[in-house]
């Protein structure tokens, strides 16, 4: 078990290349959501960026595969990288306020997305340098009856297999007759 030293919430959760350290974002009590780096070696986690907004629940990891960067939203919903060795974070053009983070491409020059406002849901890769999206594919389930939404999307390493969960709304109509 690791130590929190206090930080909650940990969501979005990476591990370095490094194998020893994770990146997740968190929050202390009384005070806002932040990234933070923690060594499985030992102390306390290190936060590396300003304030954030509150992550879905079902974003997916923080850290780059390179381990690098992270990503976060910044308190206006506008979407960042924030280098893990310090530095001015770079703004993720591309990125929508209503978009959910699926994962960061393999090279770590993108990342996945989607939005769940509708069904089939339009899964898009960003291109960091450019901003500009390019639809990778739509997902609906074999049975969409009762969807309300897709909850989350993982895209596979390879860049071909995905995943994904949905929340289905089913109920029953019953008609009584002959009730007085």
């Amino acid at each position: 078990m690791i130590d929190g030293f206090g930080v909650q919430n940990h969501l979005a959760m990476a591990w370095l290349p490094d194998a020893d350290t994770i990146a997740f974002a968190g929050n202390e009590a009384e005070k806002g959501w932040r990234i933070y780096l923690q060594s499985l070696s030992g102390g306390s986690p290190r936060a590396i960026t300003p304030e954030i907004a509150e992550p879905n629940t079902y974003d997916g990891p923080a850290a780059s595969p390179d381990g690098r960067f992270v990503w976060a939203r910044g308190l206006q919903l506008a979407g960042s990288l924030y280098p893990i060795g310090g530095g001015t974070p770079i703004p993720l053009r591309g990125l929508a306020p209503t978009d959910r983070w699926i994962n960061w491409t393999p090279d770590s020059r993108g990342a996945y997305v989607f939005n769940a406002d509708s069904i089939p849901t339009r899964v898009f890769r960003i291109d960091f340098s450019s901003g500009q999206r390019s639809e990778v594919f739509a997902v609906t389930p074999s049975d969409s009856a009762g969807v309300s939404t897709l909850s989350s999307i993982r895209v596979a390493s390879d860049d071909k297999s995905y995943a994904y969960s949905y929340i289905r709304v089913l109920s029953k109509l019953f008609v009584v007759t002959g009730v007085r």
